[in-house]
């Protein structure tokens, strides 16, 4: 494990081989918030020197407390609101991120190998099918170099690690 420097550590520490990597998760309430996380999270992985993954839980950006309950007409038009407002949300902390048109990271997230956004809820849709459901979103970003060196192939076990972890989490 990499010593730390002046910064917070990670929320998790992945090691691999020879190799550590930060995990932070971030739970921003706004949508401003989320910006800020995500430009804090990037800062706590470059301040303890180690690359990583940051997890972004929008839920409550994207407003899933007020989709709690609701009637079958509606369902499908709000879950379709939500998934657009995720979409969009998801794609303006990824293009903080990556200049797209260097396809290089911005300058203070070189640190940041993978940027993973969800948000999830259980609804009761209430009508003549009533019962609860699960609503669950997920975007994922990995910023790796073309060319498939060590840093990509962990890139990709620290993701598939990930979702494994959030699977079994549940």
């Amino acid at each position: 494990m990499p010593k730390p420097s002046s910064g917070r550590a990670p929320d998790y520490i992945v090691e691999e081989g020879t190799c550590a990597y930060g995990v932070e998760v971030k739970r921003p309430a706004t949508e401003s918030g989320a910006e800020r996380k995500l430009l804090e999270a990037a800062k706590q992985l470059r301040d303890y020197g180690v690359p990583g993954l940051i997890l972004m839980d929008l839920s409550d950006v994207c407003g899933l407390h007020a989709f709690a309950w609701v009637t079958t007409n509606v369902a499908a038009t709000r879950a379709n609101a939500l998934h657009r407002r995720f979409n969009t949300l998801s794609a303006r902390l990824r293009s903080l991120v990556l200049d797209e048109k260097s396809n290089r990271p911005h300058p203070n997230f070189e640190q940041v190998l993978v940027l993973f956004a969800f948000a999830r809820s259980c609804v009761w849709i209430d009508g003549p099918s009533a019962g609860a459901t699960i609503l669950a979103m997920a975007a994922g970003s990995a910023f790796v170099s073309p060319v498939r060196n060590l840093r990509y192939w962990h890139s990709i076990d620290l993701v598939e690690r990930t979702v494994a972890g959030l699977n079994a989490a549940g």
